[in-house]
């Protein structure tokens, strides 16, 4: 049997309910066996669909995005700067690790390939440690669905994360880096860059990108 308990204060209440079962009941529920002795349920929000295009622009412009308090943290009262891109990450568990970390570094929006894991799958967010609702992100489909009807004078020649990441640099100027095994590289390339250095980027926003655990960045 499965027991409400509402949490009335006298000056409001809370818009959620806790719920008081047995282990038996959670794992009914569940569809497994729950040993951690707590599960929430609630609404997934959405991943910035139909406005993916204008809300990075506008977050790359410093200007407020208008998000729902849950998500909108304090993005318009700092500078925006930090972007992280993620190329077909397909392990629920590292992604979650990817937004736990994410969120100690402060990264202000985190753009996902099309075929990468869900972020919300809950592996994903147990792994966050809850970080999952305090880190911005959007799909390139939601990028892409934005900007379909919308003339910035751009030649948008590629499709996916390579063409976001193309439309970050040329019309935002926005400065794109990822680790390359490569000797080549090593030798155009300095091997190492302060991140938070204006001499290197010259106070330009910046965005990171990690690849696929097996295949790397396509």
């Amino acid at each position: 049997i499965v027991r409400q308990n509402f949490i009335n204060e006298s000056s409001a209440i809370p818009p959620f309910k806790i719920m008081i079962a047995n282990e038996d009941a959670l794992s009914e529920i569940a569809g497994f066996n729950i040993a951690r002795g707590a599960m929430a349920c609630g609404v997934i929000p959405s991943y910035m669909r139909n406005n993916g295009y204008t809300w990075l622009k506008r977050l790359l412009f410093r200007e407020s995005t208008n998000l729902p308090p849950a998500i909108n943290t304090t993005l318009h009262q700092k500078p925006i700067r930090k972007l992280l891109a993620l190329d077909a990450i397909s392990n629920a568990a590292n992604m979650g690790s990817i937004l736990r970390t994410a969120a100690a570094f402060s990264i202000d929006a985190i753009i996902l390939s099309d075929d990468s894991c869900d972020a919300w799958y809950r592996q994903s967010v147990r792994v966050s440690m809850g970080h999952v609702i305090s880190v911005n992100m959007l799909r390139v489909a939601d990028w892409e669905r934005g900007r379909a009807n919308i003339d910035d004078g751009y030649n948008h020649t590629s499709n996916g994360l390579a063409g976001v990441l193309r439309w970050l640099r040329k019309q935002m100027n926005v400065e794109c880096l990822a680790a390359v095994v490569d000797d080549i590289s090593i030798k155009t390339f300095p091997p190492l860059v302060t991140l938070e250095d204006d001499q290197n980027f010259g106070g330009r926003p910046w965005c990171c990108v990690l690849g696929n655990e097996g295949h790397g960045i396509r």
